[in-house]
């Protein structure tokens, strides 16, 4: 019996597209990476708000794709540029999310304990898989017919300069990274006379780079994934595909209701403060009429 037409066009593709088929399915599948994408923009939007956002939802997507990208690095089973896609994708959500431990009630620790240990072990993880990437793997995994290239302003390869520069990063990240767990540890458990909300404090040129980051990690994966022939699964039916794609939009949701609200507020106030609104509602409580 011949095979059905999908089954024989998949295994042409698979068999005609560099890197390994699985992690094009399970690790940056196009569901996967919009829904990751999405995620990064939820999380640079609450940034902007009171509110802590969605941790514990974005962990259990951001972990279990960690741990399968140690498993495919420790077995060799995905090329360099495959490895570094994953990685970049997971810290660029990463990295807006750590700054909504500012905005965050102290008190009710132990309510977001999970979600923000799991921030933490993902922010450690990348660091160690970056480090690992970039010091052995690179020349240790198999190119799997790529050419083995990825975006840095131009198409740059792995083992050239960019691989010493890469790794000055990941050495100078990886002790920053430390140093953030360390801070939150003191802001959560260990204050003293200090508010924890300055201890967590983000620098206010972060907020651009929250932009700059989600875009150039948007164009640097996908045009890695073209200029190496890669062939990402699209099936949205997929539940590996489907489930971080809803979750990317749930989030991303969320948090333009919550910036939305947020800005709401924020113009109320200022055009309080402008029309002298406040202060006569607070002078002039309100009257009750009897019969």
């Amino acid at each position: 019996m011949s095979e059905p037409a999908s089954s024989i066009d998949q295994n042409e593709l698979a068999s005609s597209a560099a890197g390994n088929p699985d992690a094009a399915q399970d690790l940056y599948g196009l569901g996967i990476r919009i829904g990751l994408y999405f995620q990064a923009l939820g999380w640079i939007l609450y940034s902007y708000s009171d509110r802590k956002g969605l941790r514990l939802a974005s962990g259990s997507i951001t972990i279990p794709i960690l741990i399968s990208w140690f498993i495919f690095a420790s077995k060799q089973l995905f090329s360099p540029c495959e490895a570094f896609i994953i990685l970049v994708i997971l810290a660029s959500l990463n990295f807006p999310a750590k700054a909504t431990l500012q905005n965050f009630e102290f008190k009710e620790i132990n309510t977001e304990a999970t979600g923000v240990l799991m921030l933490l072990l993902v922010e450690l993880g990348i660091c160690s898989a970056l480090l690992w990437l970039f010091s052995t793997l690179v020349n240790n995994l198999p190119t799997l017919q790529t050419e083995n290239v990825t975006f840095f302003f131009a198409k740059v390869s792995f083992t050239g300069w960019f691989r010493i520069l890469a790794l000055i990063y990941c050495v100078l990240d990886a002790a920053t990274s430390i140093w953030f767990c360390y801070k939150v540890y003191r802001a959560y458990y260990w204050p003293g006379k200090e508010d924890p909300r300055k201890i967590l404090k983000p620098e206010p040129v972060y907020y651009s780079l929250y932009w700059a980051v989600w875009l150039l990690v948007v164009l640097g994966v996908e045009l890695t994934i073209k200029w190496n022939r890669l062939a990402p699964v699209t099936d949205f039916q997929s539940p590996g595909q489907l489930i971080p794609f809803i979750t990317g939009i749930i989030i991303l949701v969320d948090s333009i209701l919550v910036a939305g609200n947020e800005i709401g507020n924020r113009i109320s106030k200022i055009l309080d403060a402008f029309t002298g609104a406040t202060s006569s509602r607070k002078t002039q409580p309100p009257t009750l009429s009897y019969p």
